[in-house]
């Protein structure tokens, strides 16, 4: 069995993500990874619009990586 880790950064796409694409094209399992910086994060207060995007946007690639 192979294992890739595969970090996401900015992007949290997976459609037109060639890393990804490589990775699933050669029967790897793979890893996401998506690190929240807490000093970032910590900029914006709780009910920011940007942090419930983050979440869901999060919560939607968790769902397509299942997928896969």
């Amino acid at each position: 069995m192979r294992i890739a880790i595969h970090i996401f950064r900015q992007d949290l796409r997976i459609q037109d993500n060639t890393s990804l694409r490589h990775l699933i094209a050669h029967n790897y399992t793979i890893v996401p990874i998506f690190v929240i910086d807490p000093e970032v994060l910590g900029r914006f207060p709780d009910q920011d619009a940007r942090r419930t995007f983050l979440a869901d946007a999060l919560a939607y690639l968790h769902e397509q990586m299942c997928q896969i």
